[in-house]
């Protein structure tokens, strides 16, 4: 028989925009889970941008630095990690998430395509730029 997989469900706080903080508070609840016996910990919806539907200036595109940060996060924790952010693809933004082993490697992809209200205020935030 096979052990348990233990799914840590994070419900953090993220600071619009500002990514290097929200990365330490995915880090700081990372390491909670990981002290609980989490296997793998899932974040909320845009964790790492914040989440506002009436304000997209925050949403940009993280840098490399930033993505390594949220690799090494699970690394140095060995637990895997599903972490909602924008992907950005095609010059569009998408509501995704990247899923982390607990190697860093990244094993999945998730862009949301049927956004409802998001959707239409996206399309309209590119039609804009």
């Amino acid at each position: 028989m096979r052990d348990p997989l233990v799914v840590a469900l994070a419900q953090i706080n993220s600071v619009l925009g500002e990514y290097r903080t929200n990365i330490e508070k995915i880090e700081a609840f990372t390491k909670d889970a990981v002290s609980q016996g989490a296997d793998i910990i899932v974040f909320p919806e845009l964790s790492l941008s914040g989440y506002d539907y009436s304000y997209f200036d925050h949403i940009k595109k993280y840098s490399n630095a930033e993505f390594e940060s949220l690799k090494e996060v699970a690394i140095k924790n060995k637990i895997g990690m599903v972490v909602p952010l924008p992907i950005f693809e095609n010059e569009r933004i998408y509501n995704g998430a990247i899923v982390f082993d607990k190697k860093g490697n990244v094993v999945g992809e998730y862009k949301k395509f049927f956004c409802g209200k998001m959707r239409k205020i996206i399309l309209n935030l590119e039609e804009n730029r």
